[in-house]
Parts: C-alpha cells; structure tokens; sequence
C-alpha cells in the first residue's frame, strides 16, 4: 500500500511589464544544488538488494547508510530518504530533524506499528514491496531528472484556418531563443505535421510514430536529445506518411519525460483534445490532459464568435482569447468582452510569414512583425503567471522574462 499527497499548482493572471534579450534567461544549473543520490537506510540484505535493483532499473545512484545514528549527517542534505520501517527507534527518530521526502518501506503489507514509525520519523509515505515497486521507481527516477515542471499551453482555434498552428510555433520558436528550454508538440495527427512550418519534415530525430511502442518511464534527457531542435527548442512532430494514434500510454510517459526536461510545452490541439465533457455537450475521448493556459483563437466574424460562445465554457483552466482579425467589425476588446475571456492580442495576416514558411522558416523566427511580438507579449504573461504562483528555482528563473 502507497500512500502520497498532492497539490494543485493554478497559473495565475498577473500582468507584466517588458521582455528581456535571451541572455537574460538564467540557467537552471545556477539553481539545481541538490545532491543527486538518495539515502537508503537498512540493515537487511535483501531490503538493500530490492532496493538497489529498483534504483538500477532508473539509473539511479544510491548512498546507503546502515541505521539511522550512521546516517544522521546526510538525513538532511539527502534528496530522498529511503526508511527501512525497521530501522525506526523513538530515541534516535525524535532527535532527528522532521524533512519532507522520508519514505518507509515495508516488505508486504503494513502492520499497525509501520504506521506508528512513520508518524514518529515524519515519513510521508509507506512504500510496501513488491507492489509498491513502480511508484518507488517513480521517485527514484525524479531525483535523477527532477520531477515535472513545464509550464503547459495549449492553443486551439475555435474554428479551423484560423492561424492556431501558427500561432503555437511562433510563441515556441520565441520562447526557445530567448533561451527557455520549450518543446512544441503537435497533437493533431491529421495535420500533416507541424514540423513542416519549420522546414524541418527532413530533419533527423523522432516522431510520434517512433514513440507507439515506448514502455514504461521515458528518460527525459535522451528523449530531448533525440527531437528535432531549433535553438532551446525541440519539436515532436506527427508524419504525414505514418499515421499515429494518439492512446494510452504512450502519450502520459511522453508528455511527462518532456515535462521534466523542458521548462514551457506548447501544444497544438485539435478542437477535439480541448473541452470538458457534459450531458449537454458529450465529448469523445482525450489523449491529452488539460493544459495550465490555453490561447484560444477566435475570428473577429459572426461564426468565429457564435464558435467561441459554444466551445469556451467547455475548456478547463485558465482560458485567454487571441483574435483573429478577418472583418475588422469588432475589435478584441470588444469580442473578449461578449465571450467573457481575457483578450491577449490579434493575429493579423503577415505577407512576409507566408513567404517564410514557403522558405522552411519559423514562424517569428526573425523576431519582427506582428506575430513576433505578440508571441513576446504571451509569453512574458506567462512568465509573470510562473512567477507569481511557483515558488522557487522555476519562479526565479522566469523572473527575468516577467519584467
């Protein structure tokens, strides 16, 4: 039996002030100081020996400690803290220090006084073996690449033709040359492939079709190594010669490595991977989970706007509207204010992103037009939601885009 707690983390809506030059970005090596192997603490061999072949599978490093008076001087600074349950004593576990990520382990199920030890050492979870074994390989693995942090957005038109895909490759292509490490997924396998935007449907690296018959936990690192890149950008891409299905569980592993590689994921979703489902308003099944921001893009035309009136009220999270200027009949503002939603900015027809794309060239690559810096201004409300409701290294990180 496992027992864990977790917390929401909503984006907030705070409006910042200016964009800074890519050499603003700070690395995250100038924060990640944690000691990279966890702290297993047992006295029996087989424990050890189940441990060490759970940590071998992630390719984690252990340090190992026989009892608890052995490993007073590293209960501290430990990433994680693995507790044999039999190893806990009220003297020596009430001197030490209470620390977040202690996990006790049991072998089988937990007796009565599992508890009573885990509430004496401050252990957030009991890890019972064997069955616990792939959520311990999840913590295991966590510490090596750290657990998921990317902020998430998700564009989506309200209507099709309405510059959605666009729109996600400039804000992408943006984001990764001021240095922020960004992968750009295309979640619409019947859009022939959002690499094509870049030129890049030739380039070396992987595609959703690669990744069908992926098992298990992905490696992070290995898979951003292995993606198409442009600057701090990767690119996950759909062929248009090989269909791939999006399904269970290849998309959650793949969303989650590039999660705790990547520091921004833009999606492009199709209309059918956005909404909530309702007994009104049924919605087929979704590969893709909500995002924290999703830019939806509305033309400034009576459909465009009866679309966003029916489609809206389905999204889930923090919802912002980017229009689409066709009639000039109403302004953003104003459609914002008949939808109810944040407006953003307006995507405008650009000659010169017609002519690019026809040059292999990402879209806002050149960092002007109106679509550069529109793609700025998102992203630095984003920056400054990331600031404002993520404490720590990621906030600080992204102060600098805020201001």
């Amino acid at each position: 039996m496992t027992i864990w707690n977790t917390t929401a983390d909503p984006i907030g809506d705070e409006r910042p002030r200016g964009m800074p030059s890519s050499a603003q970005w700070v690395p995250e090596q100038a924060f990640d100081v944690r000691p990279r192997r966890p702290l297993v603490i047992t006295g029996s061999e087989q424990l050890l020996d189940d441990l060490l072949r759970i940590a071998a599978a992630t390719g984690t490093e252990l340090d190992v400690a026989p009892d608890l008076v052995a490993a007073r001087d590293r209960w501290t600074d430990a990433p994680l803290i693995i507790l044999d349950a039999a190893q806990v004593t009220d003297q020596v576990a009430r001197s030490l220090p209470r620390r977040p990520a202690v996990v006790l382990v049991v072998q089988g199920e937990p007796a009565m006084d599992a508890w009573q030890r885990a509430v004496v050492v401050g252990a957030e979870h009991i890890a019972a073996l064997p069955t616990a074994e792939p959520w311990l390989s999840e913590q295991l693995a966590d510490v090596l690449e750290g657990p998921p942090r990317a902020v998430s957005v998700a564009i989506t038109g309200v209507v099709g033709g309405c510059g959605a895909t666009t729109l996600a490759a400039g804000l992408a292509t943006v984001a990764g040359r001021h240095g922020i490490r960004t992968a750009l997924v295309d979640a619409d396998p019947w859009g022939g492939g959002i690499d094509l935007l870049f030129g890049g449907e030739g380039a070396r690296g992987l595609r959703w079709a690669d990744l069908t018959g992926a098992e298990g936990r992905l490696p992070a690192g290995a898979l951003r190594d292995q993606l198409p890149r442009l600057d701090d950008l990767v690119v996950l891409s759909h062929s248009p010669s090989r269909f791939t299905a999006m399904s269970e569980p290849v998309v959650p592993q793949v969303i989650g490595a590039l999660s705790r590689c990547n520091d921004l994921l833009v999606f492009d979703l199709p209309r059918y991977e956005c909404g909530q489902a309702s007994a009104a308003a049924p919605a087929p099944p979704r590969s893709f989970p909500d995002s924290e921001v999703t830019l939806a893009v509305v033309p400034d035309d009576v459909r465009g706007i009866a679309a966003a009136r029916a489609f809206l009220p389905r999204l889930g999270g923090r919802v912002w509207v980017v229009t689409r200027r066709r009639t000039a009949a109403l302004s953003g503002p104003e459609i914002a204010g008949l939808l109810g939603v944040p407006w953003l900015g307006e995507v405008r027809h650009e000659a010169r992103l017609v002519a690019a794309a026809q040059r292999g060239e990402a879209p806002g690559a050149s960092g002007m037009g109106a679509l550069a810096r529109l793609c700025a201004h998102l992203l630095q409300r984003i920056a400054a939601a990331v600031v404002t409701t993520r404490p720590g290294p990621l906030a600080a990180r992204w102060q600098a885009v805020a201001q």
